[in-house]
């Protein structure tokens, strides 16, 4: 009904269509995928688009409030400050998708993939993404306060400036990632694994760091919290700059 209502007026004013391409609109109203879609600034908030395929859809600017996109596949779309608020986005992919300065606030990425996407300046504060895969994601900036983290993987990607105040990370992992000037102040980092990750001016203090792993991370000028003295530091750069020893066998 929605998409039926939305499409007769883009029937009886065109010039409502100026964004995004009607045709594409009535494909989705018609329960089909829309591979390469043109979905520019639509406002498809509230739908059901579980398991649908919309790879490399031009969606800059789309509203998706509390949509349904579980399981659907939005590898290689862009998705340019597109608006995903309270979205289901569960089991979705997003490999190599662009959603730079996209809202993503309290949506719900648990077991996403969402490798080598773009998410510079993102807003994904207290989103719930366990288990999601963020490894190799250029998230410069992005905002994850007080977001649901829990076993989540971030290897080798690239956050610098990046927000994770009051975030639960708990068992997740940032080997080799960029992270330096981040932010982690009241985080749980309960077992997180930063070995060589860079951390150089990030900001740790009144984390917890419970079986965390530092070994070979670079922590030149970082704040850093109490409770590391049990940790395995082996050879990290302290924000002294002196090479901890602690944890080496």
């Amino acid at each position: 009904m929605r998409f039926g209502f939305l499409y007769l007026l883009i029937l009886l004013f065109p010039s409502l269509a100026a964004a995004f391409d009607a045709e594409d609109v009535a494909r989705l109203a018609a329960g089909q995928d829309c591979i390469k879609c043109d979905l520019t600034e639509a406002d498809l908030s509230g739908l059901n688009l579980e398991g649908r395929n919309l790879g490399g859809a031009q969606m800059n600017g789309v509203v998706l409030t509390k949509s349904n996109l579980s399981g659907a596949n939005l590898a290689g779309a862009s998705l340019l400050r597109a608006d995903l608020r309270d979205a289901n986005l569960a089991g979705a992919s997003f490999v190599i998708a662009n959603l730079d300065e996209a809202n993503l606030s309290g949506a719900n990425l648990s077991g996403a993939d969402v490798t080598s996407v773009r998410l510079r300046e993102a807003n994904l504060s207290n989103v719930t993404a366990v288990g999601a895969d963020f490894r190799k994601s250029r998230m410069r900036a992005a905002n994850f306060h007080n977001a649901n983290l829990k076993g989540t993987l971030f290897q080798g990607a690239r956050g610098p400036a990046a927000v994770f105040e009051g975030a639960d990370l708990a068992g997740s992992k940032f080997v080799g990632s960029k992270l330096a000037g981040a932010k982690f102040r009241k985080a749980n980092l309960t077992a997180v694994d930063f070995s060589r990750a860079d951390l150089w001016k990030s900001d740790l203090r009144d984390a917890e760091v419970k079986d965390a792993t530092f070994q070979g991370a670079f922590m030149r000028i970082a704040k850093l919290p109490d409770g590391m003295g049990a940790l395995n530091m082996c050879q990290a750069i302290l924000p002294s700059g002196e090479i901890s020893g602690q944890g080496c066998s």
